[in-house]
């Protein structure tokens, strides 16, 4: 039969160092995620927890490169990513092998 695809997103942009994402992106590759969206962290309210620095564009494709390096098939990774805006996109093209890019 198929294989189920296995999705995980992260929020970033709430201090965690690049170390901590990478280690993160390769644990979730151990397990079998094969789908991933990186997006910012944004404080919904000012009861939340605040958002300690903004993730520049760049630095999120920077992470995309890395994570399709590690063999994800579909990486959505920008600032206003959402995963269940891009769960579609990322579903539909991870059977190709292409990946959803952002």
């Amino acid at each position: 039969g198929a294989k189920p695809i296995v999705k995980s997103s992260l929020m970033l942009g709430l201090g965690e160092p690049r170390a901590e994402i990478l280690e993160t992106l390769a644990t979730l590759r151990t397990v079998g995620c094969t789908s991933l969206v990186l997006g910012q962290y944004l404080q919904p309210t000012i009861t939340q927890v605040a958002v300690v620095e903004y993730i520049p564009p760049e630095t999120f494709e920077a992470y995309a490169r890395e994570a399709r390096g590690m063999g994800f098939v579909s990486v959505v990774s920008s600032p206003l990513a959402r995963t269940s805006y891009h769960a579609r996109a990322g579903f539909e093209s991870a059977g190709t092998g292409l990946g959803a890019q952002a």
